[in-house]
């Protein structure tokens, strides 16, 4: 148990050396959970928020920010996906229509308050809805 404190930071100290490894802006999800490890804050105005998509589910969902801020939408999936404005049967045209390739990202600033749901149009499963409370 002694040799895992000295590796630990010695693994700490790589990561921090290494560019771009120590500041990852994915919080863990581990298999089977809905949301990230880590709790998303709730940004204030100006500051961006986060929501992944991982194994077909968008995360966190709701997701619940300011108006004014930028939500980024991080696919990690291994397919395509796209976060389209609306539901399925009421699309919102023009509102917002993001299309992310693997490790594609996507951002849209919410400017008003409101609720905003979102779907992937290619892939109809539960998990492929979502939605972005604006107070």
């Amino acid at each position: 148990m002694k040799r895992s404190i000295p590796f630990l930071a010695a693994t700490c100290a790589l990561a921090a050396a290494v560019p771009g490894c120590a500041d990852d802006e994915r919080p863990s999800i581990p298999a089977g959970r809905s949301t990230p490890a880590t709790p998303v804050p709730e940004p204030g105005p100006g500051t961006g928020a986060v929501v992944y998509t991982r194994t077909f589910i968008y995360r966190p969902d709701p997701l619940t920010v300011r108006a004014g801020t930028r939500v980024a939408f991080h696919n990690l999936d291994a397919t395509v996906h796209t976060v389209t404005a609306g539901t399925r049967a009421a699309p919102r045209a023009g509102r917002f229509d993001g299309h992310m390739g693997e490790g594609g990202r996507f951002a849209y600033t919410f400017d008003r308050p409101g609720r905003y749901p979102y779907f992937c149009s290619i892939h109809s499963g539960d998990g492929m809805t979502g939605e972005i409370v604006v107070r």
